[in-house]
């Protein structure tokens, strides 16, 4: 099992009538992890503060005062059990060894992530050569509304083409990059991985404010001399802004449907033009984002929203196909810019279903009782590795590779003893597929010559 609690920051409000909220909420989780994935126990949402846009929450908001104390976890009644003694083998080792770099990769992905949007807030000519600095040699990067540049030299250079190479004495506004609620997803070997974050954008100058989202869809690797660099960035903005702080985001006005599909572009696109021009990406990956193809989607019209990951419990995909995994310029596009060309392996993109059952026309005591063993990835994802099928009497072991198309069939032992029998089928993981898990029971009757599964 595993806890967490926290904050929600909820910015709610209602564009036909004008309306805006903030609202404030404690939430505790429990979830438990079932055949390798976990899943959510239970979810307690307790508001705290919900005040109008317009008076802020200094004099306590709308809604009554709170009854919820929010309390910190209780861990005093954990963990009491001795872990059970074992011999470790070089095989354990290892393993352990990959779990530990996994670990280190969740970290590393998300330090690399939160240092590009402090290195950004204070965007001048000194800040983009630290900026370029924690990409990789042959990292690329999306330069707003203009397209990809490839190599860290050319990040740089795109950079210092922006915003000089100076750094300023002075600053008359700030625009942060807060980047909260990274979906991280780290390789089998713990040398890569993939993250999705918000942009949650607040910018304010001697005029006026703004407070402004989108989303990052970036990869991380850890390069030859131990440090996480970023391989790709991409940013989809904006999903939602606000003119000002007095209007707030809900107050906000439809876009004109006679204005041009797109605004003008960036001065960079002409000074210093990149390697992938974002309205040069065929397909529908940058339909609708300023800078893209075809009509720009402007708040509060609804942009399209794109995963680089599947559904984390069912495997699922987006059902209207707004499923992009992995490096956003490399999956169709510039596919040579993929890290998988450079030695690294490309995360998964979410978990690994295996499905044990009883293959059709079992039963028979002369047929044999047979179990079938499926592999589910995700989309395009080939299914190669070691799939046995465990349990007291049963140690049976398959190499599945791509011509299998994920799928086994295993016959049981004829002289399994009749009563229950509960058996375990494994994915062992491959470089690009989390391992996965299932069980299945059945009920022999009678003694080893009886074959009838339950």
């Amino acid at each position: 099992m595993a806890d967490a609690r926290g904050i929600e920051i909820g910015l709610v409000g209602d564009q036909e009538k004008g309306t805006a909220s903030w609202r404030f909420s404690f939430f505790q989780s429990s979830f438990v992890r079932r055949n390798g994935i976990w899943q959510f126990l239970n979810v307690t949402i307790a508001p705290l503060v919900v005040a109008n846009y317009s008076d802020g929450w200094g004099h306590g908001g709308v809604m009554p005062a709170s009854t919820v104390d929010p309390v910190l976890l209780d861990y005093t009644t954990r963990g009491t059990n001795k872990p059970i003694a074992q011999t470790a083998t070089a095989d354990s080792l290892e393993e352990l060894s990959r779990r530990l770099s996994r670990s280190y990769g969740y970290e590393g992905a998300e330090s690399i992530s939160n240092a590009y949007g402090f290195y950004i807030d204070f965007i001048d000519g000194a800040a983009c050569s630290l900026m370029a600095a924690i990409h990789h040699p042959y990292a690329n990067k999306e330069s707003p509304f203009a397209g990809f540049y490839h190599t860290r030299q050319r990040v740089l250079e795109a950079c210092t083409q922006a915003y000089g190479t100076s750094a300023r004495p002075t600053r008359s506004a700030i625009s942060f990059h807060w980047r909260p609620q990274p979906v991280i997803h780290v390789s089998q070997d713990g040398r890569s991985a993939s993250l999705r974050a918000r942009l949650l954008q607040p910018a304010t100058d001697q005029t006026a404010g703004t407070i402004r989202g989108g989303m990052y869809h970036d990869q991380m690797v850890l390069d030859e001399n131990g440090s996480w660099k970023l391989w790709s960035l991409t940013i989809d903005e904006f999903y939602w802004t606000m003119n000002s702080w007095k209007e707030g985001w809900g107050g906000v006005e439809v876009r004109d449907k006679d204005a041009p599909d797109q605004p003008p572009p960036r001065d960079l696109v002409r000074q210093y033009p990149p390697d992938l021009w974002l309205n040069e990406m065929e397909g529908e990956r940058e339909v609708g984002f300023m800078g893209g193809r075809e009509r720009y989607v402007s708040w509060p019209e609804i942009q399209r929203m794109w995963f680089g990951y599947r559904n984390p419990v069912s495997g699922g995909v987006p059902e209207n196909g707004s499923y992009w995994p992995g490096c956003v310029p490399c999956y169709q596009h510039k596919p040579e810019w993929g890290m998988t060309k450079h030695g690294w392996q490309e995360p998964p993109t979410g978990p690994t279903l295996v499905r044990a059952m009883f293959a059709p026309g079992n039963g028979s005591s002369d047929d044999g009782t047979f179990i079938s063993v499926s592999v589910t990835p995700g989309p395009g994802e080939v299914v190669e590795g070691v799939v046995r099928l465990a349990g007291e009497q049963v140690e049976l072991e398959y190499v599945l590779t791509e011509k299998d198309e994920g799928r086994v069939t295993f016959e049981l032992p004829r002289n399994l003893s009749g009563g229950f029998h509960l058996l375990e089928a494994t994915f062992s993981g491959s470089n690009r597929l989390k391992p996965g898990r299932d069980m299945i029971d059945l009920t022999l009757p009678g003694g080893p010559g009886s074959r009838l599964g339950d």
